[in-house]
């Protein structure tokens, strides 16, 4: 089955106020999913993104991506950073994806 998300995964921070997600998935495989991500708070960060995190669309139909690669990310107070990630489809059935999407606190079994 799948695994929850640990406490410096991007989606656990997401949900605790301490940083500012922003992704787009277009098609898939390399760089396709571009990330900006913001820290919110007055301390560094250390953040990962493991193989498996999920990220869902926000249109229906669509299909989620899968993280190819573990990512780590420090941020320091108040930095933005942008990164593309490979990624693949989650649901073959559903089109490709294209648009906003959101993390995830659900990663995918390796």
């Amino acid at each position: 089955g799948c695994l929850s998300a640990a406490g410096n995964h991007l989606a656990s921070l997401e949900a605790a106020g301490r940083v500012r997600v922003f992704a787009v998935g277009s098609s898939f495989g390399r760089r396709s999913l571009q990330l900006r991500i913001a820290n919110l708070v007055g301390s560094q960060l250390e953040l990962k993104i493991p193989q498996g995190s999920i990220f869902l669309a926000d249109s229906y139909g669509t299909q989620s991506l899968i993280c190819r690669e573990d990512t780590a990310v420090s941020l320091q107070p108040g930095e933005d950073v942008e990164l593309q990630l490979d990624a693949f489809c989650g649901v073959s059935s559903f089109g490709c994806p294209n648009g906003r999407m959101r993390v995830s606190s659900v990663l995918a079994p390796s």
